[in-house]
């Protein structure tokens, strides 16, 4: 009798083989709730095409998509979170990610002493004091990517220990669903940012003149700017690359435990 199981990289009920491998080409290790099946009547009269009989329509909210936190960190979100690499603060808020958070407010807290470190004025920034301020916050970028994902794992896996009898809150699926809609919003801000850099890096006029005086922002300081964000962003991908090829992810407690 043939085989059939839930796909989480699918998201739908699939077919399996002798080694519980989805048919699509998916690994074992993506394929849970596998059981004896018999074809459904096929739609359009291809075999290949036939549902597995009784296989309900996926839902993401049921346990057929693990729940979060619910045991070790899966292999799918051992990745780079895009969304808190772009988002850094309102992403540890929401996910209550507080050593990004932490991070977030340390690494800004460099421009401000840098300003009375190197100026002896906070209102005056001077370029010494930017720089160190985008190398502090670009760090701190960098590592909500990396860490983002298992650090919302760990302190969501700590809630369902302390809490006799809880359950997890929403499913793997619908966290990595969501993740997209951070990431579009962070595509957004990044190109605002770089556009506002640019205008006030390129334009002319007395209304530029005065934001410029006003906030001590030189055309060369606009262009740092822009090659700072390019560069995080290439960063970025490499080390996105570095994680997906192998594996990299780092355990925050009971749940998410080291690399995976």
């Amino acid at each position: 009798m043939p085989r059939a199981g839930w796909c989480r990289e699918c998201g739908e009920w699939v077919w399996v083989d002798a080694d519980d491998a989805c048919q699509h080409g998916h690994g074992a290790d993506c394929v849970e709730r596998v059981y004896e099946a018999s074809p459904s009547a096929p739609d359009d009269g291809s075999a290949e095409d036939r549902r597995p009989l009784g296989a309900p329509l996926p839902v993401t909210e049921t346990p057929r998509s693990p729940g979060f936190g619910d045991g070790s960190l899966p292999e799918e979100l051992a990745r780079f979170n895009w969304g808190a690499f772009l988002l850094p603060l309102p992403w540890s808020v929401v996910y209550g990610a507080w050593p990004i958070f932490l991070g977030w407010v340390a690494a800004w807290m460099v421009t401000f002493f840098g300003a009375i470190a190197l100026a002896g004025d906070a209102t005056v920034v001077p370029a010494s004091a930017r720089v160190l301020s985008f190398v502090a916050v670009g760090t701190l970028q960098l590592y909500a990517g990396f860490s983002a994902n298992s650090i919302a794992w760990g302190r969501e896996a700590r809630r369902l220990e302390v809490l006799e009898g809880s359950k997890p809150r929403f499913s793997v699926l619908r966290y990595r669903l969501r993740q997209r809609l951070w990431i579009f919003a962070g595509v957004v801000w990044t190109v605002l940012e770089l556009a506002s850099h640019t205008v006030v890096g390129l334009a002319t006029g007395p209304e530029v003149e005065a934001l410029r005086e006003q906030y001590q922002i030189t055309p060369a300081v606009s262009a740092a700017a822009v090659m700072f964000i390019v560069a995080e962003v290439a960063l970025a991908f490499w080390l996105a690359g570095k994680m997906r090829q192998e594996g990299l992810g780092t355990g925050t407690g009971e749940g998410a435990d080291g690399t995976v």
